[in-house]
């Protein structure tokens, strides 16, 4: 049993390091928070962000005015950048181009603007992408104008964000830039497609509660149809750790199976007889010849055996057919001889039954 133990455990740890080294996890993405108060320079000067491909949410709790920023978004060559402003509380009016505070797009060629957007002010209010307002557009959802922004025609655009000395009430913003791929290809394993343009995003920024692919509707088709799901143990991410688990468990029970068997195994052995079967017969009385058949008389029924034969549980009714059937110490019963047989022929033949 100790061999069986020690091969069955030598197996599972070598599953187990199997797992753990065949485990490959999928290449997660997390995203690059930036506070714009601690990025941006003082001076006024641009700031040049290299994301790649990686998303990330510009961040803003402004309380001291005036204050400007000035942010060169570059992504990886060949994508584009998908912006969504999620909150902002900002001065102003948008049907009056925003005259105090603001936030603007540009796109720019070595030190010549080719692309200026509108300007974006006033409020947006942070809402839930999986729970549309009823009898409101994805552009007017908490704010007069829209929230989305795309760049589509190089990998990298002008940020800009302006606040006034207007009011020293408070300002926030939070704009999530999402990297995407103007189409998929079927070695981009790690993409997914939009469902309402060829845009392709990264696989784990859908259903994350964050807005990346809200083009060209404004609707955030990311964060549509999706399972709520609470974080547990049974999470993709602790896959080596629930194998690690089952093994263990699977151990544990083998091993109180053999215990079993062998607990069952001792206690046949130790109900068998401390005494072969064969040995019962030196115990036993001297085979029972009828009268009748020791001295040849005429046929008649054979007596019953003494009473130390009846109460014998082991030894059979046996006829002695002459001297060469008496027993040998240790040794069972032999048959007659053939003289032994033709001398006594008035004896009864065994009995048989025809079927």
């Amino acid at each position: 049993m100790s061999k069986i133990v020690n091969t069955f455990s030598c197996i599972m740890w070598n599953l187990v390091l199997l797992s753990s080294l065949t485990w490959i996890p999928s290449q997660a993405i997390s995203y690059n928070h930036l506070d714009l108060l601690n990025i941006c320079p003082k001076n006024g000067g641009k700031k040049e962000v290299r994301m790649g491909e990686r998303p990330a949410i510009l961040s803003l709790v402004a309380n001291s005015f005036p204050f400007d920023c000035h942010l060169e978004l570059e992504v990886s060559n060949g994508l584009g950048i998908h912006l969504f402003i999620e909150e902002m509380n900002l001065l102003g009016d948008e049907s009056h181009d925003c005259p105090e505070d603001y936030i603007q797009f540009k796109r720019d060629v070595l030190a010549f603007t080719t692309h200026r957007s509108p300007r974006f002010c006033g409020k947006r209010v942070k809402e839930n992408h999986s729970t549309p307002i009823e009898g409101m557009s994805p552009h007017s959802r908490g704010g007069s104008a829209q929230r989305l922004y795309i760049e589509e025609h190089d990998f990298e655009m002008d940020f800009l964000v302006h606040l006034s000395q207007a009011s020293n009430i408070r300002r926030n913003l939070t704009v999530v830039v999402t990297p995407f791929r103007k189409g998929c290809r079927p070695n981009h394993s790690t993409y997914k497609q939009c469902s309402h343009t060829s845009h392709c995003i990264h696989r784990d920024l859908f259903c994350d509660s964050q807005p990346n692919c809200a083009w060209p509707s404004g609707n955030v088709s990311d964060e549509k149809f999706c399972v709520e799901i609470s974080e547990s143990f049974f999470d993709l991410s602790n896959l080596p750790v629930i194998i690690v688990v089952v093994l263990v468990i699977g151990f544990i029970l083998v091993i109180f199976l053999l215990a079993i068997c062998h607990v069952n195994e001792c206690s046949k052995r130790r109900g068998e007889p401390a005494v072969p079967l064969l040995s019962l017969t030196q115990a036993q009385p001297p085979p029972q010849v009828h009268p009748d058949l020791r001295h040849g008389n005429q046929r008649g029924p054979a007596s019953a055996p003494p009473e130390s034969s009846r109460n014998s549980t082991v030894a059979p009714f046996v006829t002695d057919f002459g001297p060469k059937a008496s027993t040998r110490e240790g040794q069972p019963l032999t048959p007659p001889s053939y003289e032994d047989a033709i001398l006594h022929p008035n004896r009864y033949p065994p009995p048989y039954s025809l079927n």
